[in-house]
């Protein structure tokens, strides 16, 4: 075997290698996404990341690899070897296994990027389609000849240089998967209602770690693979890689301190991740000082681009787009300043930066574009987002029916939660971990259905019921035990305390007091009872005496609200006018009874009662006054005044207007007399009997009126 064919098989070995290299990385990308998203997600990931391999190897055999590296239609797409037709010895095979684990890895970029809300069957007809069509046309425009001389691609033929693919595999698929997340919007609950990202942890960061240790080992596959030799140049490639990626590892953890004041796991290991897709595009032409300078740029845009797209509301679980679309267009650009100029395909740093610009931009439009139609297409034709009540659910029991002990013990304590049913038990997983999780649980729920079927009877009425503590830690069952014996302490001093007060309303005894423990719950209540009943004994005092006359106790109340001493206390005051107004009254009545002043006047200013009283008196002596009036005229000989009397029964008025008529008659009558006496004085003795006559009527006359004066007089003293 001569040098040249050692050779050959030497590179077949080590492409052949490094394609298992990479497809190994299958498994660091699953266990990544699956270690950053939550549990109830984690096997619908992982499923993903095997579907979206099966499915785009096959797409990539049956188009995608005719489309990449066939005949070139100017520099557009191949036009041959679709189903590996005509490409039927060994080294192409040995290429096209190495470049369909390449798409694989195009592909399931994607798949973090949409991870916990796709539907699955959506995903994996996007998967199809950017594995047969959207990744490998762009890889024509860029690495179109790559097994076919003189068949290249476009940007190729302008010097555009991608060695390993940050651009064509990790950018293109970084864009598509942000065009999946911008058309499925974000996880419920990513975002507040002002906007604000609501972290989202992932179920385990520690096979998130190992996954990315995977994807560090298989990147060695993954750049070292794409010299297609098996010489010395792979070392400067897989040394250019590992400090890349310790760079920017180191980077986004020094960045994570500053920032956040402590190391972030999640920025760590994508900072890694960053620095290994920025090193893909340049590891052949870098230095290792290019190498850190490109894993120090990349440490920090991935770390920066994940908060850049939460601000703009994009949601991605992993970070994807952030690692594999920015540092991957970052990576191709920067390797035109840290690169050799020599070793440009352009010879000029500014010129190769324009090609690179080129070729990023064209990556963008091209994947973002082609992807956003695909999306668009699904949603309108399928749907592309699982339900909320799914996603709340989990993909892993939406999607799959796949259950996990511990989600599913999970689910059952949030139901609990949500219902206060606890009657719910969590299904027991024998021999596992999380099978004596559910059962603990179970026993825990069995003492706090029947601490709320204590309750339950408790709220009956029914305190018989007995509870007894396991320990002193026991607080469930020492706080049951205690509510039961303390609501029957409370019932029994309630019954003491109702019993008591009965007895004091049915025998109205308001000198007995109720007693009860002055650490009972009834305390304060019989206490205040107790008060009240010093308020009405006091109220009753008053009363007591009020009733004998004495108006000299009094009740001084509480508060404005104290209705009862307040309403006493007026009484009393009332009672205390009435009985000055009255005195007064009476001793001004009794002065002019003892007087006979019936010019003086009853005066009771401050008792309205009373007041009416004296008006009355006053309005009699009023009338007694003009009657004594009348009278002293008459007795002047004034006969013209009389009484006006207010009724059939003014007695004094009558009798008043009777004597001034009767002496009207008398005079009339002496008048008579004398007109007789005067004409005939002869007549005297047979006038003398009719004299005699009228004199016995004036006496009557005259006794009659004073008879009825005197009775007036009397009438007015008693």
């Amino acid at each position: 075997m001569d040098s040249s064919t050692l050779q050959h098989n030497l590179d077949t070995i080590w492409i052949l290698t490094s394609a298992a290299l990479v497809f190994f990385m299958q498994a660091g990308f699953s266990c990544l996404e699956t270690g950053l998203v939550r549990a109830k997600n984690s096997i619908n990931v992982a499923i993903k990341n095997v579907s979206d391999l099966v499915f785009s190897m096959v797409g990539y055999w049956l188009m995608g690899f005719g489309l990449m590296f066939g005949t070139s239609f100017l520099g557009l797409s191949g036009i041959t070897g679709f189903g590996l037709v005509g490409f039927d010895s060994a080294d192409a095979y040995t290429f096209f296994l190495f470049q369909a684990v390449f798409a694989g890895t195009a592909v399931t970029i994607v798949s973090g990027a949409l991870a916990e809300r796709v539907k699955f069957n959506s995903y994996l007809t996007a998967a199809l389609v950017i594995g047969s069509v959207i990744y490998p046309l762009f890889g024509h425009w860029a690495w179109g000849g790559a097994f076919l001389e003189g068949e290249d691609g476009w940007l190729k033929a302008m010097g555009f240089h991608d060695f390993a693919g940050s651009t064509v595999v990790h950018s293109i698929g970084g864009w598509a998967g942000l065009a999946g997340a911008l058309f499925l919007g974000p996880r419920f609950g990513r975002f507040d209602e002002e906007g604000k990202p609501v972290p989202i942890p992932g179920f385990n960061l520690a096979l998130a770690a190992l996954g990315v240790f995977i994807l560090w080992f298989g990147w060695f596959g993954f750049n070292g693979g794409s010299t297609l030799t098996g010489d010395a140049s792979v070392a400067k490639v897989l040394v250019n890689t590992n400090i890349s990626a310790a760079m920017g590892g180191l980077t986004a953890f020094m960045i994570s301190l500053a920032v956040a004041k402590r190391p972030l796991v999640e920025k760590l290991l994508n900072g890694i991740l960053g620095g290994l897709v920025g090193i893909t595009a340049g590891c052949d032409l870098v230095t290792p000082l290019g190498a850190a300078c490109i894993g120090l740029g990349s440490g920090c845009v991935v770390y920066f681009a994940e908060d850049y797209l939460l601000r703009w509301g994009v949601d991605d679980p992993v970070g994807a787009v952030a690692a594999h679309g920015f540092c991957g267009a970052f990576g191709t650009l920067i390797l035109a300043f840290v690169a050799p100029a020599s070793a440009l395909p352009t010879g000029s740093p500014f010129t190769q930066l324009g090609v690179q610009a080129l070729g990023v931009s064209v990556a963008f439009v091209w994947s973002f574009g082609s992807a956003s139609l695909l999306f668009w297409l699904l949603k309108e034709m399928g749907g592309l987002r699982v339900s909320q009540e799914d996603e709340i659910k989990g993909l892993n029991i939406s999607e799959h029916g796949a259950r996990m002990s511990w989600v599913d013990t999970v689910a059952t304590i949030k139901y609990i939660l949500d219902t206060g049913d606890m009657s719910q038990r969590i299904k027991v997983e024998t021999g596992t971990e999380m099978g004596e999780v559910a059962q603990s649980l179970n026993v825990f729920l069995d003492e706090v259905e029947t601490a709320a079927n204590v309750a339950h009877k408790v709220a009956d009425g029914d305190l018989s019921t007995e509870v007894t503590p396991k320990s002193e830690l026991d607080i469930l069952g020492i706080a049951t035990t205690r509510m039961v014996e303390g609501l029957r302490r409370a019932k029994l001093s309630r019954y003491q305390v109702m019993s008591a007060i009965r007895d004091i309303a049915r025998t109205g005894d308001l000198s007995r007091r109720v007693r009860v423990d002055q650490n009972s719950e009834m305390a304060e209540v019989a206490q205040s009872f107790n008060d009240l009943l010093e308020s009405i004994l006091a109220v009753a005092e008053v009363a007591r005496s009020v009733s004998k006359g004495d108006l000299g106790l009094s009740v001084t109340p509480k508060s404005d609200d104290d209705i009862l001493a307040r309403a006493t206390q007026r009484m009393v005051e009332s009672l205390r006018t009435a009985k000055f107004s009255r005195e007064s009254v009476i001793k001004s009545i009794r002065a002019i009874v003892a007087t006979g002043d019936l010019e003086r006047r009853v005066t009771a200013a401050e008792d309205p009662e009373m007041a009416e009283v004296a008006s009355s008196f006053n309005t009699l002596l009023a009338e007694i006054l003009n009657a004594a009036q009348v009278a002293h005229r008459v007795a002047n000989g004034d006969l013209s005044q009389k009484v006006r009397p207010k009724s059939d029964r003014d007695i004094l008025g009558l009798a008043v207007n009777t004597m001034v008529e009767s002496l009207h008659g008398l005079l009339a009558k002496v008048d008579g007399v004398a007109r007789a006496l005067s004409e005939s004085v002869l007549q005297l003795d047979n006038s003398s009997h009719e004299l005699e006559a009228a004199n016995t009527d004036i006496v009557r006359s005259i006794s009659h009126a004073a008879s009825l004066v005197d009775r007036s007089i009397h009438a007015v003293q008693a």
